[in-house]
């Protein structure tokens, strides 16, 4: 995916994106607005310049009623071949200072959009999807997953961090933050 677009139709809270830190901010909705997301697609594109949002959806509070949201997701054709954007060497090192001021966030955006690991990218986003639900992947494709469990561990073992900074998970807390 390269960008989504969701309208929150309903009142209710439940969409939150996480940070740099790795907290969980709330994203209420906010009446004649879209909620706008950069996708993994977009970023491995852009050489991490546009980062991906890491986001989750939380249920309602039981008894207060559905939330409906209305979604639009922007693609390219699945079998679109890859190609990196020329990104400019000033806008990478503007990237890099915005990484080391506020720390780095790592996951596998590499793994599954980059360029020469799959032929097309409708390949890359069906092993995202089976990557990011593990349950339907377990169901209807373990061996592409066990191929994508394979290679992370290779690539957990191997990889080089950028610039000499280290791989932190930042730990992960449900409870919600203001936005600032």
């Amino acid at each position: 995916m390269l960008t989504s677009y969701l309208l929150q139709a309903s009142h209710h809270r439940g969409l939150q994106v996480q940070n740099h830190r790795g907290d969980w901010v709330d994203c209420p909705p906010i009446d004649g607005t879209f909620v706008v997301a950069i996708g993994q697609g977009l970023e491995a594109m852009t050489q991490g310049v546009c980062q991906s949002t890491t986001h989750r959806v939380l249920s309602p509070a039981r008894g207060s009623g559905a939330r409906y949201s209305v979604p639009f997701f922007q693609g390219v054709s699945y079998d679109a071949t890859f190609e990196s954007m020329d990104v400019p060497a000033h806008v990478k090192a503007l990237r890099e200072e915005v990484i080391r001021r506020n720390g780095i966030r790592q996951d596998d955006i590499e793994f599954t959009f980059s360029k020469g690991r799959w032929g097309h990218l409708g390949e890359a986003t069906l092993m995202n999807r089976i990557k990011s639900h593990p349950d339907v992947g377990e169901r209807w494709y373990p061996a592409l997953l066990q191929k994508i469990r394979e290679e992370q561990a290779r690539n957990d073992q191997v990889a080089e961090e950028p610039q000499g900074l280290l791989k932190e998970k930042p730990e992960v807390s449900s409870t919600p933050v203001t936005a600032h």
